[in-house]
């Protein structure tokens, strides 16, 4: 194992994306990133309510969170990709992409499983 990477808290969900950039979704509500091949921290870090799930698509990490938002975010840079989506709370979340396009699956702690096919 290498060394533990700098956590500060309770990670509830992590994916790996393009580069070599590992997400850390915490209980507090922080996405944080970290450079897997260095351990190295990345700069910037986005704040949303409880990061339940994440799922990557190619240069794309989809957060799922308690606060009811889908949101979408660079891979590279860490910044947010357009408007947050409206859903139920996400407890989990699978994300594809398609030759017929993009499609993501959240599941809400109320037993809900919704099917998201955003354009942009």
């Amino acid at each position: 194992m290498d060394a533990p990477l700098d956590a500060e808290g309770w990670p509830w969900s992590l994916v790996v994306a393009e580069r070599s950039v590992l997400f850390g979704g915490f209980q507090d509500g922080r996405l944080v990133r970290w450079d897997i091949r260095t351990g190295q921290r990345l700069a910037g870090e986005a704040r949303t309510g409880w990061v339940r799930s994440l799922a990557v698509v190619g240069p794309v990490v989809f957060s799922g969170s308690d606060d009811g938002a889908l949101r979408r975010w660079d891979a590279e840079t860490g910044l947010p990709l357009g408007e947050p989506i409206s859903a139920a709370p996400v407890r989990g979340m699978t994300a594809r992409g398609a030759a017929d396009g993009l499609v993501i699956a959240t599941g809400s702690p109320d037993a809900l499983i919704a099917v998201w096919r955003p354009t942009a």
